[in-house]
């Protein structure tokens, strides 16, 4: 099976020590307010004592851009994120590839690419988990063309409506084809997940994106597990992050 490069993206942020919630591919559409409304009440039940909420990419159904943050049917998400009293690190999905870290910094929020965690079992490694799908070649081909600087500079100056219309198209088209191809050109290369874990350390991944639950071991001795998509009932993943050098000692 040919396979495209694997590009892991920028180096991975680590997270504070502490308890944290995670969640993955929300797809929040002001369209449908009852899901916005029911994530906000979730976030609105976080611990007081909670280090930081992560979320593993596509927290939007499409991120067009900054101005998202101040439409009307955002504003529950927004006013449930700025009551979490630790850290909030959004990482880049292939719903929300236009987000950057200068979007949320007046509060205090974070993006990145990836993220690491010291647990009790060694280094966790944290992503939406797109990356890992090298025999989409397609797909593989897209994301890394939406992942180039001057194109991303590009398509977040254009009038707001052609950002809209772009991403209507590029729904519709996952849509259509995405059914069609067969399972394993979607499913992550559980080599290159390994192979990843490796060079940095890590036991385990956290991943995100096909929206199933299934956890996979991996050679010597490490593993992936893929988190379900969210839906309105669904509870928060908690992990317990330990200073790193408590974690890894």
């Amino acid at each position: 099976m040919k396979l495209a490069p694997f590009h892991p993206g920028a180096a991975p942020i680590t997270l504070a020590p502490g308890r944290w919630w995670v969640f993955t591919d929300l797809h929040l559409d002001p369209q449908r307010p009852e899901e916005v409304d029911a994530f906000a009440d979730r976030l609105g039940s976080a611990p007081k004592d909670l280090a930081g909420l992560l979320i593993l990419g596509d927290l939007f159904d499409a991120y067009l851009g900054p101005e998202q943050w101040a439409q009307a049917g955002y504003r529950p998400l927004v006013q449930a994120l700025q009551q979490i009293r630790g850290q909030v690190v959004l990482l880049r999905g292939n719903r929300d590839v236009l987000l950057e870290a200068k979007d949320v910094a007046p509060e205090g929020w974070q993006v990145a690419d990836s993220a690491l965690m010291a647990t009790s079992l060694g280094r966790l490694f944290f992503s939406h988990g797109d990356q890992f799908c090298l025999a989409d070649l397609s797909y593989q081909r897209l994301r890394r063309l939406l992942r180039r600087p001057g194109l991303r500079w590009g398509l977040r100056r254009l009038p707001w409506a052609w950002r809209s219309k772009m991403a209507r198209r590029l729904r519709g088209y996952s849509q259509e084809v995405v059914p069609r191809k067969p399972m394993d050109a979607k499913d992550l290369i559980l080599e290159a997940v390994g192979g990843h874990l490796q060079s940095l350390a890590a036991v385990g991944a956290v991943l995100g994106h096909l929206h199933l639950h299934r956890r996979s071991e991996l050679a010597g001795g490490r593993w992936l597990q893929l988190l379900p998509a969210w839906q309105i009932d669904t509870e928060a993943v908690e992990f317990h992050a330990l200073a790193e050098s408590g974690a890894l000692a």
